[in-house]
C-alpha cells in the first residue's frame, strides 16, 4: 500500500506544486494551511511522512510538528522554509527532523529527502517486526525447554543424545567451542516438536499425513533458533539430522557429504537413544542391537566412517549397557554466562522483555556454589530494573548487592558493588553515604591496582564533589582526568555517560580546568562526542562556545559533523568559531569512527553506533567482513575465500565473492560516504581490509597490548605493564566471534583464549610476587575457569594458599588438580607440584612461589 503523507503549507501555489509532484511518485497526498487544519487531519488519519513549513498563520510550523507528536508519534518529519531564520534550524534539528529544506529547492531534492525519510520508516517498521518475532521466538523456546518430560517414553532423550554427541566430539578431536556446539544441538534438536500437537507423539500408528507433519520438526526447531545469532550454527545441524547418507532423508534430500558432519554425527546419536529406548508403536532393544542396527544401516542411512567411530565412542564410554554416556557437558556455569551475554545485550539495545526472559532462564541456573556468576546476575537485574525507570528499586537492589558481595568474601565483587551503589545514590539524589563507599571501593581497588576501576571511582567523587561544593570541584575532576589519562580507560567514558556529561556541565559552566577539559575529549576518543553533542543544546550560549572549543580537539569524524551543526547556533559567536575551526581541521584528517568488535559478539559500529544484523544482506556477508578485518592489511585470496565461505570453487564461487564483496562495500558506504569504498581492495594478492582506511579493530588493539604489556613486564616496568595487561582483558569481551562455528575461526578463537590466558598469568605471578595472594589466586581461578588443565594455575593457587598460611587448602587443590589431569588427559601432575604437595603433607617449610 502506499504511503500517505501530510503537507502543511500556507501557500497555496506551492502546496499544490508539491502535491503533484509526491502524487505523481505514487504517494496518497492530504494537504493543509494551516497548523490547526493539520492537527484536526492528523487525529482521523495515520501519516507516514509530514512534509511542514516553519511560517505558518496561527501556530507556527515547528509547534504544528510538536502538537502533531501526539497523534503521529511514529510520523517521519521534513520541515521547509523560504526564510533563513537563524534559530529555526536550530529548532528543528533538536526535534529529530529528518531534513530541513531552504525554499526554493530542485523537485528531485525534495523527492530524494521523501523516499529517504521514508525508507527510515519502512526499515523501523521491519526492525519492530523482528523485535515481535524474537520476542515470540523466545517464549517458544523458553517454553520448549521441559516439553518433553510431559511423555514418560521422551523423558531424558534428549539429554542421553547431547552427551552421546559429546562422546563422538571427543573421539573425532572436536575444539571444546565446536564440542558445546554439538552438544546443544543434542539438547535442542527436538524442540520443533513444541509446535506440534501432542498426541502425534504418543499413537502408535501414523498415517501418512501425520508423517508429513512429524518430518516438519527440524525446520520448525530451525525457525525457533535461528533469530538467535548465538544458536544459528546449532539451528543449521538440527536441521539437517533426518537426512540419509543414501539422499531420502529429510527436508531436502542431502545425501553423502552433502550433509553437514555434525547432522551426521547428531543423526546416529538420535538413532541409538531411539532403539534402545521403550517407543508407543515397539519395545526397546538391547544396546548391542542398536549398535548391530546402525552398523547395518551404514552406507544406507548414516556415514559408514561415523558408524565404526560412534560404535567405539559407546564402548568407550560405558554405554553398551545403558543408554547414558557419561556426563561430563558445557557446564551450567558456562551456559549461564552465555545467556547473561545475551541479557546483557539486549538491555543495550533497548529489548527490555528479552532481557528479562534471558535472565528469567539464568537465575534457575546460578547457586551459591558460584557466588561471582551468582552476584553477576544480581548485578544484571539491577540494571535492567534501572534501564526500565525504576531507579528506587535499583538502588534497594544494589544495597542487597553490596551486602551479598560482603557475606561471599569477594573484595574485587564488594568494591564493583560499591560504585553501582554509589552511582545509583548520586543520580536518586542520596549522597550521606556516597563519599564512605567509594573511600571504600577506592581503597579496594587500590590493593587491586585496577586503573580503570579507580578511575571510575575518581569520576564519581568528582560527580559528588560537583554536587555538594560545585565552586570545589577543580580539585576531584582534575584528579580523575590525571587517572584517566594514566590508565588510558576511554571506555569509562561509556559506561559512564550520564556522570561525565553532569559532570562535565558542571565545569564548563563555570569556566574551569580548560587544559584538563581538552585531554578528556582528546583522549576520550568516540565516548567523549555524545557527552559534547549533548552539552551543545544547552541554552547557556557561554557554554555551547566553550563546548565547541573542546570539539576542535577532539579527534572523531563525529565531532566534525557536531562542528557543522554549531555553525547554525543563533549566537553568532559560537557559529564563527565551529566555522573557523572547520577550516583549520580539514575532513581528511578525521577518523571515520568505523569500529570492529571481534572479540565476543561479532559487532560493527559507526561511532557507538551499531550498525544492526538486519541491515546486513546476510550472516556470511558479515562474517566475510570478519574474516578481512582480522587479516587486516594481509590480502588473502579468493580461493581461500571461497573454500571458507562456499566450500566450491569456479566461477558462481568467484561470482557470489564479487557479489558479497560489493555488500559489503554498499552497507559501509551508506554509513560512512564514498571514503569507505577504499575499506576493501583488491590486490594481486587476493582481497584485502586496507590499514590505509582508518578504523578500528580491537583485534589488533589486543595483540598489540598483549605484546607491550609481554616487553614492559621482562623490563619490570610493571606500572606501565598492569595498565597494558588489564587493557587486554577489558578487550577480550568474549571468544573470538562467539557464536560464528566456522572451521577457519577455530585457530584463531585458541589463540585469543592463550593470549587472555598468558596476560591472566603475568598478573597472577605480579601480585603473587608483590605478597597479595587474594589478587593473585583471583586471576588463577579465572584460568581455571577457561582451561580447567592449566597446571600452572593450580600450582599459583597452591602457592597462593601456602603463602596465607593454609596447607590443607594447598592440600585440597594438589588432589583437585590431580584428578582432573587423569580425568581430562590421563595425566599426573607436574613434579614441581608432587614437590609442592609431598613437603606440605610432611609439613616442612615450603616456599610461596610458583
Amino acid at each position: 500500500m502506499p504511503e500517505r503523507i501530510l503537507i502543511v503549507e500556507d501557500e497555496e501555489s506551492f502546496r499544490e506544486s508539491l502535491r503533484l509532484e509526491l502524487e505523481e511518485a505514487g504517494y496518497l497526498v492530504d494537504a493543509a494551511s494551516n497548523g490547526l487544519e493539520a492537527v484536526q487531519k492528523a487525529a482521523q488519519e495515520h501519516y507516514d511522512l509530514i512534509v511542514c513549513d516553519v511560517r505558518l498563520p496561527g501556530i507556527n510550523g515547528l509547534e504544528t510538528l510538536d502538537r502533531l507528536e501526539e497523534t503521529q508519534p511514529c510520523a517521519r518529519r521534513i520541515v521547509i522554509t523560504g526564510y533563513a531564520s537563524s534559530d529555526a534550524p536550530i529548532q528543528a534539528l533538536r526535534m529529530k527532523v529528518d531534513d530541513y529544506l531552504l525554499k526554493p529547492f530542485p523537485a528531485q531534492d525534495f523527492l530524494a529527502s521523501v523516499r529517504r525519510a521514508l525508507e527510515e520508516n519502512r526499515l523501523r517498521a521491519v526492525r519492530e517486526g523482528e523485535v515481535r518475532g524474537l520476542r515470540e521466538g523466545l517464549t517458544r523456546l523458553v517454553s520448549s525447554i521441559h516439553y518433553e518430560s510431559r511423555f514418560a517414553h521422551l523423558a531424558g532423550h534428549s539429554e542421553r543424545v547431547a552427551n552421546l554427541c559429546l562422546a563422538m566430539a571427543r573421539e573425532l578431536g572436536f575444539s571444546r567451542s565446536r564440542a558445546q556446539t554439538l552438544y546443544l544441538s543434542g539438547l535442542l534438536h527436538d524442540i520443533g516438536l513444541v509446535e506440534l500437537p501432542p498426541r502425534l507423539l504418543q499413537e502408535s500408528h501414523l498415517t501418512d499425513e501425520e508423517m508429513d507433519l512429524i518430518r516438519t520438526h527440524p525446520a520448525r526447531a530451525r525457525s525457533l533458533l535461528e533469530p538467535f545469532g548465538e544458536l544459528h550454527e546449532v539451528a543449521a545441524i538440527i536441521l539437517h539430522h533426518h537426512e540419509r547418507w543414501d539422499g531420502s532423508g529429510y527436508p531436502r534430500g542431502l545425501q553423502a557429504e552433502q550433509i553437514p558432519l555434525e547432522s551426521r554425527i547428531l543423526a546416529l546419536a538420535e538413532a541409538y537413544d531411539s532403539l534402545v529406548s521403550e517407543r508407543p508403536h515397539r519395545r526397546r532393544c538391547t544396546a548391542e542391537d542398536g549398535l548391530k542396527l546402525l552398523e547395518r544401516q551404514a552406507g544406507k542411512a548414516f556415514d559408514p566412517e561415523l558408524v565404526s567411530v560412534f560404535v567405539r565412542a559407546v564402548e568407550l564410554s560405558g554405554a553398551r549397557e545403558t543408554s547414558l554416556p557419561p556426563p561430563p557437558a558445557p557446564s551450567r556455569a558456562r551456559q549461564a554466562e552465555l545467556l547473561l551475554n545475551m541479557a546483557d545485550a539486549y538491555r543495550e539495545w533497548g529489548r527490555l522483555d528479552l532481557a528479562e526472559a534471558a535472565l528469567s532462564q539464568v537465575e534457575p541456573m546460578v547457586d551459591t556454589e558460584d557466588p561471582k556468576l551468582l552476584l553477576r546476575a544480581r548485578r544484571a537485574r539491577i540494571l535492567l530494573r534501572e534501564r526500565a525507570g525504576d531507579r528506587c528499586g535499583a538502588l534497594q537492589q544494589a544495597r542487597e548487592l553490596l551486602a551479598e558481595s560482603r557475606q561471599a568474601g569477594l573484595p574485587y565483587v564488594v568494591g564493583q558493588s560499591l560504585l553501582e551503589l554509589s552511582r545509583l545514590a548520586l543520580m536518586e539524589g542520596s549522597n550521606e553515604e556516597v563519599g564512605d563507599w567509594l573511600e571504600e571501593a577506592r581503597q579496594l581497588f587500590t590493593v587491586w591496582e585496577s586503573g580503570y576501576d579507580l578511575c571510575r571511582a575518581a569520576l564519581l567523587e568528582a560527580c559528588l564533589c560537583a554536587a555538594q561544593r560545585p565552586e570545589a570541584v577543580s580539585e576531584p575532576f582534575g584528579r580523575f582526568v590525571e587517572i584517566f589519562q594514566r590508565s588510558r580507560a576511554a571506555e569509562v567514558l561509556l559506561a559512564h555517560r550520564e556522570e561525565a556529561s553532569s559532570l562535565l556541565h558542571i565545569v564548563l559552566e563555570k569556566g574551569l580546568c580548560p587544559q584538563d577539559c581538552a585531554t578528556l575529549v582528546r583522549e576520550g576518543g568516540i565516548g567523549a562526542v555524545p557527552i559534547l553533542e549533548r552539552l551543545l543544546e544547552v541554552p547557556d550560549r557561554e557554554l555551547r562556545l566553550r563546548v565547541v572549543e573542546l570539539l576542535g580537539h577532539s579527534p572523531e569524524r563525529q565531532a566534525r559533523s557536531l562542528l557543522s551543526q554549531a555553525r547554525l547556533d543563533p549566537w553568532r559567536a559560537v557559529s564563527q568559531r565551529a566555522e573557523a575551526l572547520l577550516e583549520q581541521s580539514p575532513e581528511t584528517s578525521r577518523t571515520l569512527g568505523l569500529q570492529i568488535q571481534l572479540l565476543g559478539k561479532l559487532k560493527v559500529l559507526v561511532g557507538s553506533e551499531p550498525i544492526e544484523e538486519d541491515q546486513w544482506p546476510t550472516r556470511k556477508i558479515r562474517s566475510l567482513l570478519a574474516c578481512l578485518a582480522c587479516a587486516r592489511g594481509e590480502p588473502v585470496s579468493e580461493e581461500k575465500l571461497m573454500a571458507r565461505f562456499w566450500e566450491r570453487s569456479g566461477e558462481k564461487a568467484r561470482h557470489s565473492l564479487h557479489n558479497s564483496i560489493s555488500q559489503i562495500r554498499r552497507v559501509l558506504v551508506e554509513r560512512l560516504g564514498p571514503a569507505a569504498r577504499r575499506a576493501l581492495v583488491k590486490r594481486q594478492e587476493g582481497y584485502t581490509f586496507s590499514r590505509d582506511f582508518p578504523c578500528r579493530v580491537d583485534l589488533e588493539e589486543f595483540r598489540e597490548r598483549l605484546l607491550r604489556g609481554r616487553y614492559l613486564a621482562e623490563r619490570g616496568r610493571w606500572d606501565e605493564a598492569l595498565v597494558e595487561l588489564q587493557r587486554v582483558d577489558r578487550l577480550y569481551r568474549g571468544e573470538f566471534l562467539e557464536g560464528i562455528y566456522e572451521e577457519w575461526c577455530e585457530d584463531l578463537r585458541l589463540k585469543c583464549l592463550g593470549s587472555l590466558i598468558e596476560a591472566l598469568q603475568l598478573m597472577a605471578q605480579y601480585f603473587l610476587d608483590r605478597g597479595k595472594p587474594e589478587v593473585s589466586a583471583d586471576y588463577w581461578r579465572r584460568i581455571l575457569a577457561r582451561d580447567n588443565c592449566h597446571e600452572d594455575s593450580y600450582l599459583g593457587l597452591m602457592s597462593c594458599s601456602l603463602h596465607q598460611g593454609r596447607a590443607s587448602e594447598a592440600v585440597k587443590i594438589y588432589h583437585q588438580c590431580a584428578q582432573i589431569l587423569k580425568k581430562e588427559l590421563n595425566l599426573s601432575p607436574p613434579p614441581r607440584m608432587v614437590e609442592i604437595y609431598l613437603r606440605t603433607v610432611r609439613q616442612d617449610p615450603v616456599t610461596s612461589q610458583v
